[in-house]
């Protein structure tokens, strides 16, 4: 914070940073109910082998996406682009259940147009908040092909900062990598993965280059302030809302 000053003034602020960190391993308890969002049905079958591998009493429940919405057992079809089918899968999975420990959005890594389209995760985030469903934790998954899905993937963990008020009791975090490139993804070693993400406790941002983990972190660092462009008794016009940034 800075006010104001006739002369430049030295402050302490902070920056976010990717910094390499190992995965720490401290278990957060088995996780039940699993929902994943994924459409194909060999990379299903490969998520369920790792995850009832992992804990044998898990039945993940699998959610695709096609042109009707259709629930039998623990495969749902919602319509992508109708969001009321969001909230109609969440309240079937609540009957079936109760509460989801955890949400694995993973349509990103099985199609790549979707790291650049928020539609599918604003539908699932609104059908979150809108029913009384529980949901312990909410991973959001996908692995980038080039510098601009790296960009899109970074904006998404804005969905994680400013649900914190709307969704308390829910742990958002993104996961990316570019480990892949442009090939297909092996969702065996992306379950595995995200499973290991769960284990760790608080989640955390994470970008995985190869076998290196990354974790958005903050850091001290002293800047060094210009003189000031504002004006003693001047008038400003400050635009943008009457939310905290204007305020």
């Amino acid at each position: 914070h800075a006010t104001v000053a006739d002369e430049p003034v030295s402050v302490m602020t902070y920056e976010e940073c990717w910094q390499e960190r190992r995965l720490p391993m401290v278990a957060s308890g088995s996780s039940k109910c699993v929902v994943c969002f994924l459409s194909d049905i060999e990379n299903q079958q490969a998520a369920a082998d790792v995850l009832q591998t992992l804990n044998p009493e898990m039945r993940p429940i699998f959610i695709d996406h096609g042109l009707e919405y259709h629930e039998h057992d623990e495969y749902i079809t919602i319509v992508s682009g109708d969001p009321a089918s969001y909230s109609k899968a969440i309240r079937y999975i609540a009957d079936r259940r109760g509460e989801i420990d955890t949400l694995l959005y993973l349509w990103a890594l099985e199609d790549r147009s979707l790291v650049r389209d928020y539609d599918a995760i604003t539908a699932l985030i609104q059908a979150i908040g809108a029913s009384a469903v529980k949901c312990r934790k909410l991973l959001l998954a996908g692995q980038c092909a080039e510098s601009m899905d790296r960009c899109y993937m970074d904006s998404w963990i804005g969905f994680e900062r400013s649900l914190k008020l709307i969704l308390p009791q829910t742990q958002i975090a993104v996961i990316a990598g570019s480990d892949g490139g442009s090939d297909p993804v092996d969702m065996r070693i992306w379950i595995a993965r995200l499973w290991s993400e769960l284990q760790a406790g608080a989640l955390e941002n994470v970008f995985y280059e190869k076998d290196t983990r990354l974790v958005l972190s903050l850091r001290p660092t002293e800047r060094k302030l210009a003189q000031t462009v504002l004006r003693r008794g001047g008038t400003y016009l400050i635009t943008g809302g009457l939310g905290g940034l204007g305020l």
